[in-house]
């Protein structure tokens, strides 16, 4: 509630004039109601979102799971939190209070990351299952029972994989959408908003220095989402490879009608954005792309006015 406060606050300002140009006090805007999309939902969600979580998390109950969790992604969001706060308060002579509208900004932010690690925590888990399965489909000792045991354990992992993708797909739609507007946004800042930099050079450096570390920030995490979706898919295809080879070398396999249904079948998940796009590497290079096409546009535009 109170990032929503803050930011109602911060987008009425811009309204009434700001010291920037009005492409980027456009961009900045747009970027805001994003962001404020983001609060509304996870606020009005949340209640929903808890028995769905809780039912994921009771099924994927493994101590392994544990060390997942106190992954390098904490110290990503405490990294990108600090460079991010620390050249503003330099910024503003060291005045804590100037500093204070950030404070929401990145605990909003740093809870982007939390929704994004937790999605990518259930998909390591299901990687590693499904890991061990193909594994043990390899082994000397896999029977006509075993397969078929190791397949109703693979279904079960894809049906997890599904149920995660329904759970955090309009969540990751609204933060990837985010993450596309605010890169856009930090690009234009960093080539179009230079006020004052001849008075006070370092200022701009420094401005310049954390909307780079914050679009590169923005980046990696879209790649760790869409590597974590790629990593699975591969995971799910390393199995029925494992269990077509199996079959190809021993033929008492073969008799198996479930198991002949399950190698025609090949089920595998695929993991979208509410159906608008699939997450995946080319995600990320579509990204960059549009924002660079955009800003050239952008650009033109500013110079042309």
């Amino acid at each position: 509630m109170v990032t929503l406060a803050v930011e109602t606050y911060r987008i009425a300002l811009m309204i009434q004039g700001t010291k920037h140009n009005l492409t980027v006090s456009l961009m900045r805007s747009i970027v805001k109601f994003t962001r404020l999309s983001i609060v509304i939902m996870q606020f009005f969600g949340i209640n929903n979102a808890k028995q769905d979580f809780g039912e994921i998390m009771k099924t994927l109950s493994d101590p392994e799971g544990d060390g997942i969790t106190r992954g390098w992604m904490v110290f990503y969001g405490v990294i990108s939190t600090i460079v991010y706060c620390i050249p503003r308060m330099i910024e503003e002579c060291c005045r804590f209070w100037d500093v204070f509208p950030y404070i929401p900004w990145c605990t909003n932010e740093l809870s982007n990351i939390m929704i994004t690690r937790q999605f990518c925590i259930i998909l390591t888990i299901i990687q590693k299952r499904i890991s061990k399965l193909t594994k043990m489909m390899l082994s000397p000792s896999c029977s006509s029972w075993l397969a078929e045991s190791y397949c109703e354990k693979h279904e079960q992992c894809l049906a997890i994989a599904i149920k995660t993708n329904e759970f955090y797909s309009r969540q990751l739609l609204v933060i990837c959408i985010y993450i596309f507007l605010k890169f856009l946004n930090l690009m234009v800042e960093i080539i179009l908003d230079k006020p004052e930099i001849d008075e006070q050079p370092w200022h701009f450096v420094l401005e310049a220095v954390a909307n780079g570390f914050h679009a590169l920030t923005l980046v990696i995490l879209l790649l760790l989402l869409a590597g974590s979706c790629e990593s699975t898919k591969k995971r799910v295809k390393e199995f029925h490879s494992a269990l077509f080879k199996t079959m190809t070398d021993r033929p008492a396999l073969r008799d198996s009608e479930w198991l002949n249904l399950y190698v025609e079948m090949s089920p595998t998940v695929e993991f979208t954005a509410r159906d608008f796009f699939t997450i995946r590497y080319s995600l990320v290079t579509s990204v960059v792309a549009a924002v660079l096409t955009y800003l050239v546009i952008i650009v033109q535009f500013n110079d042309s006015s």
